[in-house]
């Protein structure tokens, strides 16, 4: 029963983590239309695509530390509703803004949501994730 919840665990974890991961290159495809739709120039394009990228990157470590403090799946949840929200609203914002405003959003709730934030939680994680970092099985 656990090791069959621990699987499901990190299978979620794994989509999540790797949905995560793909909406930094996400942006690349609509990018054209986004930029005839706004009349945006090369810089603000590069804005557009950094805008997820650097809240993203910045609060990895410190997703980890908030969720060490208040709670690992806690943190999971709220940084997935505020990715998932700002996902629906970028989805229909009406100005570059507004667009921007959200990746950044994004990428703060994708920084919330990381797997850091989910090895202190789940023990099964703990061990899969140092078995990986030393190459060499880790058993408790």
């Amino acid at each position: 029963m656990t090791n069959d919840k621990s699987r499901v665990s990190f299978t979620i974890l794994a989509l999540v983590q790797s949905t995560l991961i793909f909406t930094i290159a996400l942006i690349m495809i609509p990018m054209p239309k986004i930029a005839n739709d706004f009349a945006l120039s090369s810089s603000q394009l590069l804005l557009l695509q950094v805008a997820y990228g650097l809240p993203f990157s910045g609060l990895l470590l410190f997703g980890g530390r908030l969720a060490d403090r208040y709670r690992g799946l806690r943190m999971f949840v709220i940084g997935l509703i505020v990715f998932e929200a700002s996902s629906l609203f970028a989805a229909f914002s009406p100005s570059f803004e507004i667009l921007v405003s959200m990746r950044f959003l994004q990428g703060i709730g994708g920084g919330g949501a990381s797997l850091l934030g989910l090895i202190t939680t789940l023990p099964m994680l703990q061990v899969f994730c140092l078995d990986r970092l030393f190459w060499v099985p880790v058993y408790r």
